[in-house]
């Protein structure tokens, strides 16, 4: 490090960051509350779940694009949405966010319906079950009684032993719910086989639990799910068949909304799982959402976007009447900072015209890095020769 830098000033403090920020990274657990960039973007967002209330329908999209182009943050920004502005309305939704993992060629639904049901987590569904049963058993109206609601008589049992006295019982009927297998405890979830293995059957579930969330706490139950292209790996055709056949039935429960984030680069990137034609007649084709790769004015945005969001205002004006660049530098604007807005343009403009790499994986560790490069040269501010001298001729 050269010149007269103070070892001990952090590049957090150099570059005027907030404070619980170390760099220009972001993260979709922490950073849920942003969405970067244009904001048509997140309207688009506001305006399905509007609509979804409105019409009572549920949500359906397929969100797709190439990867690190913001999937996972618009799935967050959706669940924030959902518990800030849209937490006090009735009815509202009760979001629940999941990853697909682990999926082989001959892996079947079993495996995401676990990730599916145990996100809802026992304790909070076994109370809401309990309260259910007891309005049935009780002759209240509204609740729908389970075997109206099922097809598998496996599944209402199980329900029914949810909603029961015994807590140990009730734990065995969930992981019965769960996909998982309850061979040696057959009995005691009041079922006649291991667990489930039907279409039918983990729709069953899924719509249950639809039901109870609707009726005990006024919500519709929303998956969020995550790396969908995970699908891709089953290959075998009688399994493909059966993930049809299974989300087919899915999508069919009327008050179950779904979103799907799938990385793909082009339309043939997406897996034939999602792309059967029953499922894209259940999603509708304009449900399929293109995630495209940036051009400039979306680079500039999401550029402008992060700066205003992550540098703190009151610490960039001190540093601005210190360092006088109202007067001392030609077209200064403090929104670009730590850009000078010339450079501020070459750099957006570097990504927005190529492709490949336009996208936020890709602009932030640029920032990053040139950000880094300029502290350890002393530099509070990038221009564009100092772009040039780091490759960037846009």
């Amino acid at each position: 490090m050269k010149g007269n830098l103070n070892m001990s000033t952090t590049f957090a403090e150099w570059f005027c960051l907030q404070a619980d920020r170390a760099n220009f990274q972001i993260r979709p657990d922490r950073d849920h509350h942003f969405m970067f960039g244009n904001v048509k973007w997140r309207e688009d967002i506001r305006r399905e779940l509007q609509r979804a209330l409105l019409l009572s329908n549920p949500v359906r999209i397929v969100w797709w694009g190439d990867y690190g182009i913001g999937k996972t943050q618009r799935l967050r920004y959706m669940e924030h949405l959902i518990n800030t502005e849209f937490a006090d309305k009735n009815p509202s939704f009760y979001p629940v966010v999941v990853t697909t993992r682990d999926l082989q060629d001959k892996s079947g639904f079993e495996q995401l319906h676990y990730e599916l049901i145990s996100r809802l987590k026992f304790d909070e569904m076994r109370k809401a079950t309990v309260s259910y049963a007891k309005k049935l058993w009780t002759g209240e109206s509204g609740p729908i009684p389970f075997e109206q609601l099922t097809t598998s008589e496996d599944v209402h049992n199980a329900f029914r032993v949810l909603g029961g006295d015994n807590e140990r019982f009730a734990e065995t009927a969930w992981r019965f719910l769960a996909g998982q297998d309850v061979k040696t405890e057959m009995q005691v979830a009041n079922v006649h086989k291991n667990c489930l293995d039907s279409s039918v059957e983990f729709a069953d579930v899924l719509k249950l639990f639809a039901t109870i969330i609707e009726m005990e706490w006024g919500k519709q139950l929303f998956y969020m799910v995550d790396q969908v292209e995970a699908l891709s790996k089953i290959t075998n055709k009688n399994a493909e068949a059966r993930w049809v056949e299974t989300l087919r039935a899915v999508l069919d429960i009327p008050n179950l909304s779904i979103v799907l984030a799938i990385g793909a680069s082009r339309v043939d990137g997406i897996p034939a799982i999602v792309y059967a034609a029953e499922i894209v007649r259940r999603f509708t084709v304009d449900k399929y959402i293109q995630m495209a790769a940036y051009e400039t004015a979306d680079a500039e945005a999401f550029v402008e976007d992060l700066l205003t969001h992550l540098v703190d205002p009151s610490k960039r004006e001190a540093l601005e009447a210190k360092e006088d660049w109202a007067s001392q530098v030609p077209g200064y604007d403090p929104k670009y900072y730590p850009f000078t807005e010339k450079a501020f343009r070459k750099f957006c403009r570097y990504f927005g015209e190529q492709p490949k790499i336009g996208k936020p994986a890709e602009i932030i560790p640029k920032l990053d890095f040139l950000a880094a490069e300029a502290f350890m040269q002393e530099k509070r501010l990038i221009n564009e020769d100092f772009l040039v001298q780091h490759g960037i001729n846009a």
